[in-house]
Parts: structure tokens; C-alpha cells; sequence
């Protein structure tokens, strides 16, 4: 998706949770190391001075918005994706990768370490219309629609693109 700035009248350019999620999760799943944001944090340039009939505040879109606040779903989806990723982090960064491609829509991608029992698997779906069903190690899998989902012991599904859930990881992680 290509962004542009707005011009006076055009509709805001919106962009999901989810899409910015699969976006984020398939950069991880191919081996990504970093991912840059541009404008995570809303804002106002100028201290929120302006001339007259002018506004100086930027990017509404933002997980956070000009005053810090959190801008739900987007927010939530995006801190709950960074814990499935941080809890495959061992995997990520010592783990061997492979990629499985069931069909032109269906991929598996494994991060195994077998000497350290560390593994971590992305499950994807790219497909835009029909969700479906996958079998990965000997379980099933239910994959939605254009959608990734982060089994961080390659068992257990903690975290998928297209299931927004506020409250997914409250009682997984007490800071």
C-alpha cells in the first residue's frame, strides 16, 4: 500500500490493525531482524501553534495518538503481536529456518533449534477470500483468511493477524 500526504478534502488513508499486523508478522516470518514504524506516535508540530484556519496535526491513524494516548484496536493488536514475537525470540534468533509451501497461498515457516529445543513457527494463509485448514506436526490448524498465525512452540497458537482481541495477553504477561 502505497501512502501519500492529504490533500484538503480527500478521504483519510486507513490502514487496519490486521493488515498492519500480516504485514509485520510475514517480515518476521522471512527472517526480518527490525521493523521501523514511520509515525508510531501521532502528533502536533509547532506545540500545537498554527496560523489561522490551519492545523498542524499529523498522521490520525497512529497506534498512539498525538497526546500518547493508545488508539485501539491498533495499538493492542500491534503490542500483542511484539509479546508472540518476543516469546519466539530464543527460536528467531538461534533457530534454523525452513520454509514449507503447502500451495501458492499456504506457507509454514519453522525456526528449530533441535539441540536447544527452541522452536517457533509461523503458520500463513495468503489467500484474501477462503480461510482454511492446515496440518502442521501431526495437529490442526484453523488459518483465516489473509492471515499469519505465531505458534512460539510450535504447538500452541498464541497469536494470530486477523483475531483482535484487546485483553489476549493479560494474564500471560504482568510487567
Amino acid at each position: 500500500m502505497k501512502y501519500r500526504y492529504r490533500t484538503f478534502g480527500d478521504p483519510p488513508s486507513q490502514r487496519s490493525a490486521e493488515d498492519l499486523t500480516i504485514s509485520v508478522a510475514r517480515f518476521f516470518a522471512k527472517n526480518g531482524t527490525l521493523t521501523n514504524y514511520y509515525v508510531y506516535h501521532g502528533g502536533t508540530n509547532f506545540g500545537r501553534s498554527s496560523s489561522s484556519f490551519v492545523t498542524t496535526r499529523y498522521y490520525d491513524e497512529a497506534p498512539l495518538d498525538e497526546f500518547g494516548l493508545m488508539r485501539d484496536p491498533k495499538w493492542s493488536h500491534l503490542r500483542d503481536l511484539h509479546r508472540a514475537l518476543r516469546l519466539s525470540r530464543r527460536a528467531l534468533l538461534w533457530g534454523t529456518p525452513t520454509v514449507q509451501k503447502i500451495n501458492q497461498d499456504l506457507e509454514i515457516t519453522v525456526y528449530e533449534n533441535t539441540a536447544e529445543h527452541m522452536c517457533a513457527a509461523f503458520l500463513t494463509n495468503n489467500h484474501t477470500t477462503q480461510p482454511s485448514n492446515i496440518t502442521f506436526r501431526g495437529a490442526a490448524y484453523y488459518l483465516p483468511e489473509k492471515s499469519v498465525s505465531i505458534l512460539a512452540d510450535c504447538k500452541t497458537v498464541i497469536y494470530n493477524t486477523q483475531t483482535v482481541n484487546k485483553s489476549t495477553f493479560l494474564f500471560f504477561f504482568q510487567l
